[in-house]
């Protein structure tokens, strides 16, 4: 088996590898794409403290997508995207992590301009000593 390796270029195996990424990324980007839509619905319908409100787990992030599903369909593709095991990560799994991530920045964020703005010190101020003067 190693003389059949042998034949093949140094580079194939690197070559392989970044097919399969791209491969995986494309998918990606499609099952993003669609299940994107089903959340936006589902927000429309409710509201976007609803949705992370009931869909704190990969669980009910899966739920909430066979729920919101149009119709059946829409239902097993979103079933073959959560149970997809031909790839390292389904991309169910990829885009509940991307909305919990850009949620819990824009959190973050949210917070530093708060702290930011309640401040009352002038930061360009220089404050003297009264005993200097």
């Amino acid at each position: 088996s190693f003389l059949k390796l042998q034949q093949h270029n140094r580079d194939r195996p690197k070559e392989l590898f970044e097919e399969f990424v791209n491969d995986w990324n494309e998918l990606y980007r499609r099952d993003r794409l669609f299940l994107s839509d089903i959340v936006r619905k589902r927000v429309e319908n409710s509201n976007a403290q609803t949705f992370k409100d009931e869909t704190k787990t990969f669980d009910d992030f899966c739920k909430v997508l066979l729920d919101e599903a149009a119709n059946q369909t829409a239902s097993d593709r979103v079933q073959r995207i959560i149970d997809d095991e031909s790839n390292p990560v389904s991309s169910a799994l990829l885009y509940f992590n991307e909305l919990k991530l850009s949620s819990s920045s824009r959190r973050r964020n949210s917070q530093l301009t708060q702290h930011h703005d309640s401040s009352s010190e002038d930061e360009g101020e220089i404050a003297e000593d009264e005993g200097d003067v």
